[in-house]
């Protein structure tokens, strides 16, 4: 298999990850957003330093690799993508929330060809709508769902906005990291999840490590050593040697993935609106999938 293939599979695990996240915050309960986003942080970098004593005996040889561009740039991003994806789902409107934060695969594409240089062609545009419309499928309003306050909806679609422009960035902006192993991204996370805590102290009521059940605790170590662990250093790989068009077409299952995961574990209904949207999210994968075979020569009459 080559490194590209490796890569695109990566990235296809990581966003089976990330789909977590729609269970597992709702099996922590009512534990603050910001102690939550910190613990799990703090199981994140434990477990990747975990991988780098079995994978280099220790951890100076990573840290070798480090640069500070490459630390401030994952640190920074990290957590700002963190803290606006928490307000965002808090807000009040998690639907619009969600709806926002998930446009962040055309965003990707977007900045891949901007940034990147990298040229799309008319399916990835159109697969792009395809997905996008699946996503709407899925996180309209149903009805029986109570109506949210505007400003509740405001702060909700702003920061889930914000959060997608954030990881899309983040996203191909790790593409010039290619001679620093992914899960390098430990030493980052030892910042994000010392920020979040620190918040926690001087933003959130006091809520005792004494008062948290074992459906927490589990919880929490999931958060941190799926979607908020391996996934990131999983989508770096995925990002640095993949193909960033596929990748960004298959973000579009990471919402398909966490309604599954709801419908599974009895947190949602199977509706309509979810079968048209798997039928349209499928779609949307396959089409921007789609290799270009223009360059190809042509076989010999």
């Amino acid at each position: 298999m080559s490194e590209v293939k490796r890569a695109n599979w990566s990235g296809f695990i990581a966003i089976i990850l990330w789909s977590l996240l729609a269970i597992l915050p709702i099996m922590a309960g009512k534990v603050p957003p910001l102690l939550l986003l910190g613990l799990a942080c703090t199981c994140a970098w434990i477990v990747l330093f975990a991988v780098w004593y079995v994978r280099y005996g220790g951890i100076a040889k990573p840290l070798s690799y480090i640069s500070w561009r490459y630390f401030w740039i994952n640190a920074g991003f990290l957590l700002a993508a963190e803290l606006t994806l928490v307000i965002a789902m808090q807000a009040g409107a998690p639907v619009a929330a969600y709806l926002a934060l998930n446009i962040w695969p055309v965003l990707t594409l977007i900045f891949a060809a901007i940034i990147l240089k990298q040229r799309l062609y008319w399916w990835h545009y159109v697969a792009a709508i395809i997905g996008t419309t699946g996503v709407l499928l899925l996180v309209a309003p149903q009805e029986g769902v109570e109506a949210v306050t505007t400003w509740a909806t405001f702060n909700a679609i702003f920061f889930g906005l914000a959060n997608a422009v954030i990881w899309s960035l983040y996203s191909v902006l790790n593409r010039q990291f290619k001679s620093i192993p992914a899960d390098c991204v430990a030493l980052p996370l030892v910042l994000c999840s010392n920020s979040a805590l620190l918040l926690h102290v001087l933003l959130e009521p006091s809520c005792p490590l004494s008062s948290l059940g074992i459906e927490q605790w589990v919880a929490i170590v999931l958060l941190g050593t799926l979607p908020w662990g391996s996934a990131y250093a999983l989508w770096g790989y995925a990002m640095r040697f993949g193909e960033i068009r596929m990748l960004s077409i298959f973000g579009y299952a990471m919402p398909l993935l966490g309604v599954l995961w709801m419908l599974l574990l009895g947190y949602a209904e199977l509706t309509l609106p979810v079968v048209l949207a798997t039928t349209l999210i499928l779609a949307s994968a396959i089409l921007g999938s789609k290799t270009n075979n223009e360059s190809k020569p042509k076989a010999a009459e």
